[in-house]
């Protein structure tokens, strides 16, 4: 099957292009692709690895429309999107269909949202909207990181399944564990969130850094703040570091390399050709862009809160993260967590509210530390005073500090909320 890609020519497999997967070196093209029966939409429930990409490669090949499922993916929210969408269930491990359905439809990937901030939704991309790499990209060997079936975890599979001299490496689950497989297979791009660095930071052996010949870093799920992009920089200066805005409706929507939180204020407004246009209304970001899913509104409102700070728009957090009701007075969850967050010995932060039978409510705070900390209590104080001198009102600071070990992480190692 050839799909042609605005700018690239037809998107052709690369049956030559490198997979590692838990040291086991192999290529797309030995990849053996699952049968796929009827002529209708089919889900491919598995949770092998193989199959997982084998299933990207049949799809292509055959036309057909279908997605990637992790099986617990396959929950009581997400079965009754599926079966209403007429798609059949494929269990690999087991041989079995179920549901089936000759429903006739487009090619294209099927991909479900997390569900996070709503009902889990369906969408479909074609070939073209996920594969939105340039032509002639030098040669790379990635690293997965990312829940396969996402649009973040298709982003890396299509660069391997379609641009020349791309290698691919899947390792463990864990994030440190994932960079000991890079380094020793010869991985130099990864493609992950801030958080996954950040848990790595916390807990990486000595000279694991060292031994990764990085050249290109990708960041991309989560806000990207300007504490990360430099502490990478540091960390890897042979390497150049990018962050993208992406999202399952609208796709690849701004890609920035110069090293800076945000993106340029010149940006919006401004048509640029063959690249997504970008509008702001009452501080939340729109974007209408060639790479979005089916049925995506012409402009996709977003949802993600902007601020212009001098030459530069940030993306300060969600709408719909909401504000905190500390006995009847509002504070923005967003503006504690970053003014916390900037304290040096802090690496990850979450605030909420907690009952207190005198106010009603007071704010508490989920901590990460960068170091370990001997007594708790001093640390707290130390917290709370670190707020007083950032002009916070007294009632928002935190009451309660809960120190954590590591950064809770959610799917695609994002920090979860």
């Amino acid at each position: 099957m050839l799909v042609h890609s605005a700018g690239r020519g037809p998107l052709t497999l690369q049956p030559a292009n490198r997979l590692c997967i838990r040291g086991e070196p192999t290529t797309l093209g030995s990849l053996r692709p699952p049968e796929l029966p009827g002529e209708g939409p089919v889900a491919v429930v598995s949770d092998d690895v193989r199959v997982q990409l084998a299933t990207a490669v049949a799809l292509f090949n055959t036309g057909r429309r279908g997605l990637v499922l992790p099986s617990d993916r396959l929950t009581p929210r997400t079965e009754p999107i599926l079966r209403s969408a007429g798609y059949s269930l494929v269990f690999t491990a087991t041989g079995e269909v179920v549901w089936g359905s000759d429903l006739e439809t487009k090619c294209g990937v099927a991909l479900l949202t997390s569900g996070t901030t709503g009902p889990p939704k369906l969408y479909v991309h074609g070939w073209d909207s996920l594969s939105t790499h340039p032509a002639g990209l030098p040669p790379r060997h990635w690293l997965q990181t990312y829940s396969p079936g996402t649009y973040a975890w298709y982003q890396l599979v299509t660069l391997w399944m379609f641009a020349p001299s791309q290698a691919l490496t899947l390792g463990p689950s864990d994030p440190i564990d994932r960079l000991e497989a890079a380094a020793q297979h010869g991985v130099n791009a990864i493609s992950c969130t801030p958080s996954f660095w950040r848990y790595v930071f916390l807990g990486a052996p000595k000279g694991l850094f060292e031994r990764l010949d990085l050249v290109q870093l990708t960041l991309g799920g989560e806000r990207v703040d300007q504490e990360i992009l430099n502490q990478l920089a540091k960390t890897f200066p042979q390497a150049r570091i990018s962050h993208i805005y992406a999202s399952t409706e609208v796709g690849a929507s701004l890609v920035v390399h110069d090293g800076r939180e945000g993106f340029p204020a010149t940006w919006v407004g401004q048509p640029r050709p063959g690249r997504p246009e970008l509008r702001i209304e009452d501080g939340i970001l729109y974007v209408r862009s060639p790479f979005a899913a089916e049925g995506t509104d012409r402009w996709h409102r977003t949802g993600d809160r902007v601020e212009r700070k001098g030459d530069r728009m940030v993306i300060v957090g969600r709408e719909d993260e909401g504000m905190l009701n500390v006995g009847g007075r509002k504070a923005s969850r967003t503006h504690l967590e970053q003014t916390i967050g900037q304290h040096p010995d802090v690496v990850w932060c979450r605030v909420y509210t907690r009952r207190s039978p005198i106010s009603g409510s007071v704010v508490a705070a989920d901590v990460v530390p960068r170091h370990a900390v001997e007594d708790q209590e001093a640390f707290g104080e130390s917290l709370a005073l670190f707020c007083r001198g950032r002009d916070l009102a007294d009632w928002s600071i935190p009451r309660f500090w809960n120190l954590k070990e590591q950064i809770p992480m959610g799917t695609n190692f994002k920090a979860s909320r």
